[in-house]
């Protein structure tokens, strides 16, 4: 059964920002996608602490989506979605979102796109703040190697996504 959770948080400018939690079980454990009004802007593994029953119209459309994905019933993801970070990591999230479902690059790879060095590349992947959606589990080592993965349980949880994606390509 999913839960929501809503809460209101004033940002750096003093605005508010309402945002709301769904929690639901999965293929690869308990997701928590988190929305403001108008856009996803996290995905993390576990369970939401307060739950409520309120609906998102964004919440609810990405629980299907991500469902379908790992079902093998959806390959592209067509979500609003709300980058965070500084300018360098959205920069490298947006590229990310150019993999195409079931390829996979290295970090040297995307680095020399991007004109950075592997490790940076490395590391914004590892703050990636909506993993799944934004396809840090595409990016590997050299010589394809797993070499860290900041979701659910690790290598094992990015080799599972690779691998669903390269069953069905």
């Amino acid at each position: 059964m999913a839960e929501t959770h809503t809460n209101t948080m004033a940002e750096e400018k003093n605005t508010k920002n309402t945002l709301s939690w769904l929690s639901f079980p999965s293929a690869i454990g308990f997701l928590t996608i988190c929305a403001t009004d108008n856009a996803l802007c996290k995905l993390q593994w576990g369970k939401s602490p307060k739950p409520n029953n309120e609906s998102h119209k964004i919440l609810q459309p990405t629980q299907k989506q991500i469902t379908a994905y790992l079902e093998n019933k959806l390959k592209t993801f067509d979500l609003p979605i709300q980058f965070s970070g500084t300018a360098f990591q959205t920069h490298v999230y947006q590229a990310l979102l150019e993999i195409p479902y079931g390829q996979h690059c290295t970090y040297s790879d995307l680095a020399g796109k991007l004109s950075s060095a592997p490790r940076a590349i490395g590391s914004a992947c590892g703050k990636n703040p909506i993993p799944i959606i934004i396809p840090c589990h595409r990016v590997v080592g050299k010589n394809g190697t797993l070499t860290g993965y900041s979701g659910g349980a690790g290598n094992t949880t990015k080799r599972h996504l690779l691998d669903l994606e390269q069953k069905y390509i």
